[in-house]
């Protein structure tokens, strides 16, 4: 596994003072019951010091992230960003998405990430209809690790997932589709 530029003493800087540390005071401050102005202000302090941080590091690359699952997060992130159709999202989005990329490439909490992406594997997720996501919002460009999904309608009215269950898989894609 190659070094990630993250690791260099002055992005790390950036990452553990100026993005983990706001990161850990605004889950704090969200976790608490009372509503106070003062305290919202100081939440909406803290994400707009988060932005401004995340923009001040190169944005990730498959050429400068070491993780080869950072890789694979660059490659879905530059899918996503090339279909979505959200303009007035765009930006804040994708300095959200290269945190949590950034994040993943350097620090232990990637194990956290890996617990959701297996146990999203793992279970009975279901797919997307014939229309989503929706058509005004989405492009479909070039999918980075497999075929579009095909979805047909079943005369009982489910979808049939046809692209996503090999034939190793069959016991399973029947199940799902007997529910």
């Amino acid at each position: 596994m190659r070094r990630s530029i993250y690791y260099r003493p002055e992005y790390q800087r950036i990452i553990v003072y100026d993005i983990k540390e706001p990161f850990k005071r605004l889950i704090s401050g969200l976790g608490q019951s009372s509503v106070n102005p003062l305290r919202l202000i100081r939440l909406a302090r803290e994400i707009i010091a988060l932005y401004r941080a995340v923009g001040r590091l190169p944005e990730p690359t498959v050429e400068n992230v070491g993780h080869p699952n950072s890789v694979i997060l660059c490659r879905i992130r530059d899918y996503w960003f090339s279909s979505a159709r959200l303009p007035y999202l765009m930006r804040p989005m994708r300095r959200a998405v290269d945190a949590v990329i950034i994040i993943y490439d350097t620090d232990f909490y990637r194990s956290f990430i890996d617990v959701w992406a297996r146990e999203i594997r793992a279970s009975p997720w279901r797919a997307m209809g014939p229309l989503q996501p929706d058509p005004q919002f989405w492009e479909e460009g070039e999918r980075p690790y497999s075929e579009p999904l095909r979805l047909t309608e079943s005369d009982c009215g489910r979808y049939l997932i046809a692209s996503r269950y090999g034939p190793e898989d069959s016991a399973e894609a029947r199940q799902l589709l007997s529910v």
